[in-house]
């Protein structure tokens, strides 16, 4: 099984007729196959902290913990919800990288063959 990691921006925690709420950024561990079905692995949220002299901010992801309802809640956008779309596209990129591409067949024995009879 494959992986790949998905950043997400502005992912909405709630859906409710059409408005949009909780917009959260962060990213996704996306388990897939090579028929392009997938999975989310883990979750992580961008965290940020002031720093300790009070100039700017430490950036981290933070994990979110699997079961928990914010979990559910990114979870049900990336795999059912408004990104669904989004995690697809970046798996059928993933998979055409790593697929082998077959030889046009102007390249293949058969066809040069033909070529040389005529």
């Amino acid at each position: 099984m494959a992986t790949l990691t998905f950043d997400f921006e502005e992912l909405p925690l709630i859906v409710s007729g059409g408005f949009e709420a909780g917009l959260v950024n962060g990213s996704a561990e996306v388990g897939y196959q090579a028929d392009g079905e997938f999975f989310i692995k883990a979750i992580w949220l961008d965290g940020f902290r002031k720093r300790a002299n009070g100039c700017g901010f430490t950036q981290n992801a933070v994990t979110v913990e699997q079961g928990s309802w914010l979990y559910n809640a990114i979870h049900e956008q990336l795999e059912n919800g408004t990104f669904k779309g989004h995690v697809t596209d970046a798996v059928a990129a993933e998979l055409s990288e790593i697929s082998p591409r077959p030889f046009p067949s102007e390249h293949s024995t058969l066809n040069r063959a033909q070529q040389s009879a005529a």
